[in-house]
């Protein structure tokens, strides 16, 4: 498949993060989260964490809370895998067409 975007790994700081558009607002409380990167907990990061670029936005696909509380606490940065739009309508099938339908316009830091 000649030109399809490929997923890959990136890092992005905190300030950036807060710009991503969730989707699953105010799932769970931050604080357990900011709490554990405060303490430098290393199983924190060990869940990967997805997201996707759609019609030029960034959505958060997984990893949400721990996002969120990056952002809060407004310094470091996470490593997020930026999937394809391919790769994220395979895995996450209906929340890429909920994303198509514009059902989430929230940003990690609203």
């Amino acid at each position: 498949m000649q030109g399809a975007a490929l997923s890959k790994l990136e890092s992005f700081t905190a300030s950036q993060i807060g710009k991503f558009i969730s989707t699953e607002a105010g799932a769970q409380s931050t604080e357990l989260f900011k709490n554990l990167i405060k303490s430098g907990d290393k199983f924190l990061w060990s869940e990967r964490i997805d997201a996707v670029i759609y019609g030029g936005q960034t959505y958060i696909l997984n990893g949400h809370n721990r996002l969120s509380a990056l952002s809060e606490l407004g310094e470091g940065s996470a490593s997020i895998y930026m999937m394809s739009i391919e790769d994220a309508t395979k895995e996450y099938g209906q929340k890429m067409k909920d994303i198509a339908e514009g059902a989430f316009t929230q940003t990690i830091k609203e």
